[in-house]
C-alpha cells in the first residue's frame, strides 16, 4: 500500500510546484508587471530551487535513507506557502523599492517566493526513487515512474491552476489550498516510511 501512495504523492506535489509558480506570478505582476521578465525570472528561478532540490534530496538519502526526508521536506514546503499571502506585499514592495534594475528586482522576489518552497519540493524525487528500488533490475522503470507522475502533476498544476483555480478562488486561497495539500501529503509520507521499510524488508 506504502507504494502506490508515493506514486500518489509524486503527482500531488507536482501539482503543488507547478500550481505555485503560476501562483506567484500574479504576486508579482502588480509590482513587477507580466512581461518577459517576470516569467524568465520565474521560470529560471524554478529550475534552479529543482537543480538544488535534487542535489540535496540526493545527498540526503544516501546518508539518511528513509522516507521521512520527504515528508519534512514537504512540511516545509507547506510552512512556507502558508506564510506567502501574509507577508509578500510587504516584502515585494521593499524589494521592489531597493533596485533600479527590474531585472534584479524581479529575480529577487521570484527567489524570495519561490527558492524555498521548490527546493524542498525538488527533493522529493530523488528521495522516492532511491527508497523505491528493491531490485536493481527495476531502477530505469522506477525512475521513470517517479518523473512521469510528477511531470505530469506539473501539467496539471499548471494547467488547472490558470484555468480553474486562480479564477475561481483567487491568489491567497489558492495558496492556502496548495500549503493544505503539501502539508497532507507530508503526513502521508511520514506515514508510509515505516510501511514502506516493512514492504522491502
Amino acid at each position: 500500500m506504502a507504494r502506490p501512495m508515493v506514486y500518489l504523492c509524486a503527482f500531488v506535489l507536482g501539482v503543488v510546484l507547478m500550481g505555485f509558480e503560476m501562483i506567484a506570478s500574479r504576486y508579482l505582476a502588480p509590482y513587477f508587471g507580466t512581461g518577459v521578465n517576470t516569467w524568465a525570472a520565474l521560470i529560471a528561478v524554478v529550475l534552479l530551487a529543482m537543480t538544488i532540490g535534487y542535489f540535496i534530496g540526493g545527498y540526503l538519502v544516501d546518508r539518511y535513507p528513509t522516507l521521512r526526508l520527504a515528508a519534512i521536506s514537504a512540511g516545509l514546503a507547506a510552512l512556507w506557502l502558508l506564510l506567502v499571502p501574509v507577508a509578500s506585499d510587504m516584502l515585494l514592495e521593499k524589494i521592489m523599492l531597493a533596485f533600479d534594475s527590474e531585472v534584479t528586482g524581479v529575480m529577487v522576489a521570484s527567489c524570495v517566493l519561490l527558492l524555498a518552497p521548490i527546493t524542498c519540493l525538488g527533493t522529493f524525487s530523488p528521495i522516492a526513487v532511491r527508497l523505491m528500488i528493491h531490485d536493481i533490475g527495476t531502477t530505469g522503470s522506477t525512475a521513470g515512474t517517479i518523473y512521469g507522475v510528477s511531470t505530469f502533476g506539473n501539467i496539471v498544476g499548471t494547467l488547472g491552476t490558470a484555468l480553474y483555480v486562480i479564477p475561481n478562488i483567487g491568489s491567497d486561497t489558492a495558496t492556502y489550498l496548495f500549503a493544505a495539500i503539501a502539508l497532507i501529503a507530508a503526513g502521508v509520507l511520514w506515514f508510509c516510511a515505516s510501511r514502506l521499510h516493512v514492504e522491502q524488508a
